[in-house]
């Protein structure tokens, strides 16, 4: 997903591009890792206690991809989009963007986490297919989000930072 590099894109076109990322992790890849990671954990050994902790970190990285997704969505955006139009205070879109880049953190965290339990998603060359099919996917969402993050940090927030 990689994104336009156009300098002189106007903030209408940056929040499309990146509502079109949003929507493709929120509408395939979260909902298919979210069963790929069920049925792992629903198959796992006993002496697999890593992807018990890889589900329970996954779980904590969808509600927190999600809000973030659904907030910067609702308030972020429309806030920067009329401020652009000077309908909206600078002050408030500083404040949105903050709170974003505070999420952006805690997410880059959680991936942080979900690499080294997944030895850089590098499964046990034993582990199942399906096993493997989840590390893959853990990785293309990690690198998707650090992608988006990435772009929302360096172009779509640019600005609005202190």
């Amino acid at each position: 997903m990689p994104f336009t590099q156009d300098m002189n894109k106007n903030s209408f076109a940056m929040i499309r591009e990146i509502k079109s990322v949003h929507n493709q992790i929120l509408a395939h890849d979260l909902p298919l890792l979210d069963q790929l990671t069920t049925l792992v954990l629903r198959n796992a050994a006993d002496d697999q206690s890593e992807l018990r902790e890889i589900r329970f970190l996954f779980v904590k990285l969808l509600s927190m991809l999600s809000a973030h997704i659904q907030r910067e969505g609702k308030l972020v955006y429309p806030t920067l989009l009329r401020h652009e139009v000077d309908a909206a205070p600078i002050s408030l879109a500083v404040e949105h963007v903050a709170d974003s880049l505070k999420e952006h953190d805690q997410i880059m965290d959680v991936l942080r986490q979900l690499r080294q339990a997944t030895n850089n998603y590098r499964p046990d060359y034993r582990s199942s297919s399906e096993v493997k099919l989840t590390y893959e996917k853990l990785q293309s969402l990690e690198k998707a989000t650090i992608e988006l993050i990435h772009f929302e940090n360096t172009q779509a927030y640019e600005g609005y930072t202190a």
